[in-house]
């Protein structure tokens, strides 16, 4: 997650075991991956050095998990970050019992694709078998490239404009 006015990147963030940025007091929540490819959360005060002491070689700071150990997590942890009942672009990444990993991208925010809401979301992906599931920045951000190829059109404003993003997730 970004600091739109400054550009910045929020929360904590390592990289290939190397701490980038630690808790900033803000209100998202941390995901960690392992070296097994293991996905776990962190509540936003855990600290970058008790994350990576947790055995997570990469960690970023979105929003909030949606599911832990196959139940949908408590909806009070959301607050109003992304609008949760109004259906909207989403970006989420999600866990199979295999470890295999899995993103959830929808578009939004036009007449023909209006998006998703969080109940939503979570009914597929719990439909699906995830374990975990953590919510990436959605809205406008919401963007998935394939190959180098946008699988999704990543637009703001009803859909009339491309919305600048300072931070990505790459999978290799």
């Amino acid at each position: 997650i970004w600091d739109v006015g400054t550009g910045l990147i929020k929360g904590v963030q390592i990289q290939d075991g190397v701490i980038k940025r630690d808790v900033d007091n803000g209100t998202s929540y941390t995901l960690g991956i392992k070296e097994d490819n293991t996905l776990v959360t962190y509540p936003p005060t855990t600290p970058a050095a008790t994350i990576l002491s947790d055995g997570c070689v990469n960690a970023i700071t979105g929003f909030f998990p949606m599911i832990e150990n196959s139940v949908a997590v408590d909806p009070a942890i959301y607050g109003v970050i992304g609008n949760p009942v109004e259906p909207n672009p989403r970006n989420v990444i999600a866990q199979l019992p295999n470890k295999d990993i899995l993103f959830l991208t929808c578009e939004g925010r036009t007449t023909k694709d209006l998006g998703m809401t969080y109940a939503d979301v979570i009914r597929i992906l719990l439909a699906r078998g995830e374990t975990p599931a953590y919510c990436l920045d959605g809205g406008g951000t919401t963007q998935t490239v394939v190959r180098s190829l946008i699988i999704n059109k990543p637009l703001d404003d009803s859909g009339k404009t491309e919305r600048k993003v300072a931070d990505f997730l790459y999978i290799d």
